[in-house]
């Protein structure tokens, strides 16, 4: 899927109603932590690009942060939650996880109703900004200014390119 469109995928996924995709938060961008998003929509599941296509040198993070490897993820979004805790465990060097649109507390609310007992991505860095991000998205640092960025979730077949990814 091409870049411009996982911004709008993702408020899709998340089932806000904005004027458009990004921008600043609002109250109204703010995570309900009643509606977890269980799975991706199977007509946006059956036209997810690959990995390799998905691909792109970027120059700046969405966020200040410093780590080698970031994620930025929502915490209600427990399909693209689910698919990282899949390779989690197995990386030597977890990421930094930004989660967006949340404070920390109503995150851990998510994360509850969402069936985990606690951060189900836990990392040495995690932020929580109430940002109204792309999600999820990852970026691998590649140069001093430079990062490959891969936005979204992959394909059950794919998952394991987030091990090499993060590596």
């Amino acid at each position: 899927m091409h870049r411009t469109i996982w911004p709008c995928v993702s408020a899709l996924a998340v089932a806000f109603v904005m004027a458009g995709c990004g921008g600043a938060a609002t109250g109204a961008n703010k995570i309900n932590p009643q509606s977890p998003i269980n799975a991706l929509p199977s007509a946006i599941q059956t036209k997810l690009s690959s990995f390799d296509s998905r691909k792109r040198t970027v120059h700046t993070l969405p966020t200040k942060i410093t780590a080698q490897n970031v994620l930025y993820i929502a915490p209600n979004e427990k399909y693209a939650i689910d698919q990282f805790v899949q390779v989690w465990p197995r990386l030597k060097v977890k990421p930094a996880v930004v989660w967006t649109r949340t404070s920390e507390a109503l995150a851990k609310t998510v994360w509850v109703k969402e069936g985990y007992k606690s951060n189900p991505l836990p990392s040495p860095q995690t932020q929580y900004v109430e940002q109204n991000l792309p999600t999820p998205d990852a970026y691998h640092q590649t140069g001093k200014d430079t990062w490959v960025e891969v936005p979204g979730v992959l394909t059950a077949q794919e998952v394991d390119k987030w091990l090499s990814f993060f590596q």
